[in-house]
């Protein structure tokens, strides 16, 4: 064959194009079935989902068999897949025999394979990848989860060791942003010793492994957290708890609990490690996760810079993945978020946010975080009842997430349910310790309701970022309250567009606090009279 062209990228547009030729020709017109196959099959190698484009998948998605469909016994994937290589064989024989690019599906596999051509419609080389920009490999960070070691010399408690390892999967696996491979199939990693190599093989980011030892009425539990690319360790604990036969279960329980939130949970050990540590491999395997880790390291930072890099990387991540729910949920939060934040709120802010928990919740209903992101919606638009039915919803799905537990905590206070919101904020702090802003408000709110000011202002002076409006307006109450002397002169103080806020309080308060008793206390406060 001739040589190659100059390009040795072949941009997803060039690819969709050529697509839209070959079906537009009249080989493929009228195969329906066939350009259905082929569509399926590059758009999902586009989005850079190689792996799920196996038989199964292919007889479902693009050509229409049930759930049962079984590949062992029924070839009609394998079948089309030849009629699919020789009509293409055939489209560029005529047809297409001057297209600058070529679209091949090898024998042995179903995944397709790009060609660039020369001017004289000539190849001499397979190209198996798109543009740079575009990763092949899209995956969520990946922990292989090792079974616990009994290394007591009493094997009676096998069972107990072996159960607390499959439910560490089990937990881990409810933090949607996270991919774990159970304990048994990582057995075989067990009996080799070049565990950094092997991780290769099942495509693996962390490695958490540990050991168990009874004594007495005492038990005590090592994990440990490696990097699977060197093995080294990235965290370690050690858990020392009493007990009797009683209590073993809720002894896993606890420390099952405590494990899972500190590896796993959004400002987790896991999260921020890859927020810290982001090589170019790291974003080439993370591929459209990236941006939602980065999404979450504006949590943690709640700066306006960072945020704009959510958004435009969470942006830019659908242009590539348009059908990822998580991606969906994190871009709403973002602009539900800004809407809270800003001393001027933005209804634009408010709808964007309320269409992408929306397409989020129509892509996956078992997604927490358009749960999540569906509460947020429903109480910001005044529905107190769809917006408790959602933190329901969300806190089934995993009830042990602190992010989750303290965000729907303080949506249960603004809607005046201060018993369940306030349980569910001090469960959060026993999780995680360093609280976020609706955190803070929550008990701020919380105790204000109950006539304690000072610890009131307390949880509401915590807050280290810059004023939130509802923030502002809780604290400057909560001193109004106590009668504190400053109280006139800070607000003589004030920056203009607090000024704004103060103005606005009736607006607010009745958005953010559904209790009107506690919004009348709240605006008196206020006045300071």
């Amino acid at each position: 064959m001739g040589d190659l062209g100059n390009t040795y990228s072949i941009d997803p547009g060039t690819v969709r194009k050529e697509l839209s030729q070959i079906l537009s020709s009249d080989k493929f017109r009228n195969a329906q079935v066939l350009s259905m196959f082929l569509q399926f099959v590059i758009e999902e190698t586009l989005a850079g989902r190689i792996n799920e484009i196996k038989e199964y998948t292919i007889g479902i998605r693009a050509l229409g068999r049930p759930p049962d469909f079984n590949p062992q016994v029924d070839a009609v994937v394998r079948i089309h897949a030849g009629r699919l290589r020789r009509m293409l064989h055939e489209y560029y024989e005529g047809e297409g025999s001057t297209d600058p690019v070529l679209i091949e599906m090898p024998k042995g596999g179903y995944v397709p394979l790009f060609k660039h051509r020369n001017g004289n419609g000539t190849d001499d080389r397979l190209l198996n990848h798109i543009s740079n920009d575009i990763p092949l490999i899209q995956r969520k960070a990946t922990i292989a989860v090792f079974p616990l070691r009994n290394l007591s010399i009493d094997n009676s408690k096998d069972f107990f060791v072996e159960g607390m390892g499959e439910q560490i999967c089990v937990d881990l696996a409810k933090f949607q942003h996270l991919s774990i491979i159970p304990c048994y199939p990582s057995l075989k990693f067990l009996a080799q010793k070049e565990v950094p190599e092997n991780h290769k093989e099942d495509d693996f980011d962390y490695m958490l492994t540990g050991s168990v030892r009874f004594a007495e009425n005492r038990v005590q539990v090592n994990v440990e957290l490696m990097i699977a690319d060197t093995g080294a360790l990235l965290w370690t604990h050690t858990y020392q708890r009493h007990f009797n036969a009683g209590m073993l279960y809720t002894i896993q329980d606890q420390i099952i609990e405590h494990l899972a939130n500190k590896l796993a949970d959004t400002d987790g050990i896991v999260t921020k490690n890859i927020i810290q540590n982001s090589s170019l491999r790291k974003k080439k395997v993370l591929g459209v996760y990236e941006s939602v880790y980065l999404y979450y390291s504006f949590r943690e930072k709640y700066d306006s810079d960072t945020l704009e890099q959510a958004r435009l990387s969470l942006e830019n991540a659908l242009a590539i993945d348009p059908d990822n729910a998580l991606i969906w949920a994190s871009l709403s939060k973002v602009y539900l978020h800004n809407y809270c934040i800003r001393f001027e709120s933005s209804a634009a802010d408010l709808e964007k946010g309320k269409m992408y928990a929306e397409r989020s919740m129509w892509l996956d209903q078992n997604c927490q975080y358009a749960h999540k992101a569906m509460a947020w919606t429903h109480f910001l638009t005044g529905k107190k009842q769809d917006c408790r039915e959602a933190i329901e919803r969300c806190l089934d799905i995993n009830p042990i997430a602190p992010s989750v537990t303290g965000s729907m905590g303080f949506l249960m206070i603004c809607l005046g349910n201060y018993l369940h919101g306030f349980q569910l904020l001090l469960k959060t702090m026993y999780l995680n310790p360093i609280t976020t802003w609706y955190c803070n408000l929550g008990f701020a709110l919380y105790y204000y309701h109950s006539g304690n000011y000072q610890e009131t202002l307390n949880w509401a002076q915590r807050h280290p970022q810059g004023d939130i409006p509802l923030m502002l307006l809780v604290r400057l109450s909560a001193k109004g309250k106590l009668r504190q002397e400053n109280v006139k002169v800070e607000m003589e103080e004030l920056h203009e567009s607090d000024h704004r806020t103060i103005k606005r309080a009736p607006q607010i308060l009745n958005q953010f606090v559904y209790d009107n008793e506690l919004r009348i206390k709240l605006l008196i406060g206020l006045s300071h009279d």
